[in-house]
């Protein structure tokens, strides 16, 4: 069974990737969480998006060697477990991007709280791996061992543009408002920096997952 996590972000993946793992990160920085003495580097190898009807989705990814195919996965419930470990790398960040609406081709915003909302940045801080549990009656799956960050950024600014069959997504970041979601509902703000350009390949798969839903 796939859990949904915090702002409907998929928490379970098909494991193994098989993509290119020679890339270097193009978007990088740490997100640490006020007085959690932890962090989740972020370096996004890969990123994949999809537009349709005014839509627009995009997964970055901080594990070399993902490829679409993973990352349609990663974002379709399932009815059993299914092991993450391929998918996501333990002491890192992954930003799942959706906006339901307004996509025209591009989209820029700047220190906006509603549009960054869009954003959901997911982080596995420290050290750890992920185990099979039963958190909530009848409901087992996969959670990750170690401290889970979960949030979207405050401070920050974004432009992502289609360019021909890809997107280019440029983006800088420097505060979050997010926390552990697995040990509370209290907030835990983060700092960052996180910045860069990234070329996400278009990946029409993500169209028929709950990042269109």
């Amino acid at each position: 069974m796939r859990s949904v996590l915090f702002l409907a972000l998929a928490a379970a993946c098909t494991g193994k990737s098989g993509g290119d793992t020679s890339a270097q990160p193009q978007v990088t920085g740490r997100i640490s969480p006020d007085g959690a003495g932890e962090y989740g580097d972020v370096a996004f190898y890969h990123a994949f998006a999809m537009d349709a009807g005014g839509r627009f989705a995009a997964y970055l990814s901080s594990t070399p060697g993902v490829t679409c195919d993973d990352v349609v996965g990663y974002l379709t419930p399932t009815d059993e477990p299914e092991d993450p470990s391929g998918f996501f790398s333990g002491g890192s960040c992954d930003l799942f991007v959706k906006f339901s609406s307004g996509w025209e081709g591009q989209k820029s915003a700047s220190n906006d709280p509603i549009a960054g909302a869009g954003l959901t940045f997911s982080c596995a801080m420290g050290e750890g791996s992920f185990v099979l549990e039963e958190r909530d009656e009848g409901d087992i799956d996969f959670y990750w061992s170690g401290r889970w960050w979960q949030g979207y950024p405050k401070e920050y600014r974004y432009d992502f543009a289609a360019e021909g069959d890809d997107y280019v997504l440029d983006m800088e970041f420097t505060a979050f408002d997010g926390g552990f979601i697995y040990e509370s509902p209290t907030s835990v703000p983060a700092t960052g920096p996180v910045s860069g350009v990234i070329t996400a390949e278009r990946c029409e798969g993500i169209a028929s997952t709950v990042a269109f839903q």
